[in-house]
């Protein structure tokens, strides 16, 4: 008897192989198993940080009751603070001197204050004046501005007598006048002057003579 094939099978065709899962479903797989490990990883780094924080907080804790039970073994051992009554003394009177000093330097300060505030209408108006022919050169203020000292020059001596009228008149300078008047000429034109609500001293009168010369450098101030 003859065997004759009657049909061939090849088994490697692709009909006859194990199924296969497509290229996306397979790389999506690999993206979920990346997914959890990574997680897994994040996972156990929080829990092992969450240790170590425990650990520290536990540490810490322990550390200070161990430096609470020294501090109170430490007071114990030591008698109580008592307060030294010289020392509190001392201590009592440093506090009244300083409230003392600065009692006196606040009532200085606004004597101060009150004393350049009430020479304030002196220099205003003088600086208000009116001084046609007259050149007021410096002044001086003294005794808290009770007197007054002016220097300057003029080129007529009628003109000093309307300009210290003038001058009096105003609300600064009432009740004030000028006991020392020296004029004295220093050119051809212009004559010096001196006007002092000051009397001159008896050793001073030589200083105002004929032939005495103006010293700025007395001047409290200058215009």
């Amino acid at each position: 008897m003859t065997w004759q094939i009657q049909q061939r099978i090849n088994f490697y065709l692709e009909e006859f192989r194990p199924p296969v899962l497509p290229q996306p479903i397979r790389r999506l797989l690999w993206q979920l198993l990346l997914s959890v490990l990574l997680m897994l990883c994040v996972g156990l780094m929080v829990l092992a940080y969450r240790q170590w924080l425990w650990n520290t907080e536990q540490q810490a804790e322990q550390l200070t009751q161990r430096l609470t039970l020294q501090l109170e073994h430490e007071m114990a051992r030591r008698p109580p603070l008592v307060v030294d009554s010289g020392l509190q003394q001392q201590v009592e009177a440093a506090r009244r001197q300083l409230s003392n000093s600065q009692k006196i330097l606040l009532y200085l300060s606004r004597e101060h204050l009150q004393q350049s505030q009430s020479l304030t209408p002196l220099i205003a108006q003088l600086g208000e004046q009116p001084v046609t022919g007259i050149w007021l050169q410096g002044f001086s203020l003294r005794d808290a501005g009770q007197h007054v000292r002016l220097l300057g020059f003029v080129d007529d001596p009628a003109r000093l007598s309307g300009y210290v009228s003038a001058l009096l008149q105003r609300s600064a300078y009432s009740g004030k006048s000028f006991r020392q008047i020296d004029v004295q000429r220093t050119g051809e034109r212009w004559l010096s002057f001196v006007l002092d609500t000051e009397a001159v001293a008896a050793d001073a009168s030589a200083l105002t003579g004929p032939d005495s010369e103006l010293n700025p450098a007395r001047s409290g101030g200058r215009l």
